[in-house]
């Protein structure tokens, strides 16, 4: 099968998903739901690791005087603390901040 024929017949059955809704809150539309904000999520996620994170630390590692690839480290080291203080409250590392 062409690969653009099975992503129109999976687009057709997440729609008819959807619209099931309009029957009542029933599984088939939650499956969809979820299925949408998983992939909404994922494709952010890459986004920001592929246009933000990457050129980031690749401008942190340069050849360039050592306090200027230590400020991005230290940034970067702060958001990672601040990321821990939300993932895992529990965490000894979410206390540093």
């Amino acid at each position: 099968m062409d690969l653009q024929l099975i992503g129109t017949i999976v687009a057709v059955i997440l729609t008819l998903m959807v619209y099931s809704y309009l029957i009542g809150d029933n599984p088939l539309y939650r499956l969809a739901q979820h299925i949408f904000v998983g992939v909404s999520v994922g494709y952010i996620t890459l986004v920001v690791i592929y246009n933000v994170i990457v050129p980031f630390v690749g401008r942190a590692l340069e050849d360039r005087p050592w306090l200027d690839r230590a400020l991005p480290v230290l940034a970067l080291l702060l958001g990672v603390l601040l990321w821990f203080k939300v993932a895992r409250p529990r965490n000894i590392f979410s206390n540093a901040v």
